[in-house]
């Protein structure tokens, strides 16, 4: 059964449902399909964000597993660090294309119709270490980069500030 939408937010997350179907985040379901899922809305500052409510999905997930570091276990490395970029991957997860069996796995009831999701999205338990892998994929090979889920930190080394920024620009371009 899908979950009461406040009749003041209907307007709001109708146009929400469009943009992402127009950003090609997700798509109209017409055909039956073995999982439905309740829908949570959060109201941020300009934003509506809708995330499927996946914790039955979830708990039949294989995750992968893949650890994901935090800023102390990267800290020692940046001991001599001098300046520093953080890279946003805004939505990052909405990189990771769903195959047709897993989109049909997301499939959320809306007070406008059944949706599911073409690409990955909060909510389900594996997406962190699934984003994270790849993003650890993208970056392999980079000695002054490290991922920490949807932020890339790139940074740079020297005696002095001036050569820390040559060398921080250095990698970051």
């Amino acid at each position: 059964m899908p979950r009461n939408v406040p009749v003041a937010v209907q307007q709001e997350l109708r146009q929400r449902l469009q943009e992402l179907e127009n950003m090609k985040i997700l798509s109209p379901m017409k055909e039956p399909t073995k999982w439905i899922n309740s829908m949570v809305i959060v109201k941020k500052p300009n934003k509506l964000r809708i995330c499927p409510d996946l914790k039955d999905l979830s708990k039949a997930i294989k995750r992968p597993h893949y650890p994901i570091p935090t800023i102390d276990d990267i800290l020692p490395q940046l001991s001599k660090a001098k300046v520093f970029s953080v890279l946003d991957a805004e939505d990052g997860f909405w990189q990771v294309k769903l195959d047709e069996l897993s989109s049909y796995l997301t499939t959320v009831w809306t007070p406008f119709g059944r949706y599911t999701w073409l690409r990955m999205m909060f909510g389900i338990s594996s997406a962190p270490e699934e984003f994270q892998r790849r993003q650890h994929e993208i970056t392999e090979g980079l000695q002054v980069v490290y991922v920490i889920a949807d932020d890339i930190l790139v940074y740079g080394c020297g005696d002095t500030e001036a050569e820390a920024i040559v060398d921080h620009d250095k990698n970051l371009f």
